[in-house]
């Protein structure tokens, strides 16, 4: 895991159109 991005920024790359 890299720490260049933060945890919640990944996992609005994997479902941008989830957080709704």
């Amino acid at each position: 895991m890299e720490i260049g991005f933060s945890i919640p920024d990944f996992q609005a790359i994997k479902r941008p159109h989830n957080e709704d």
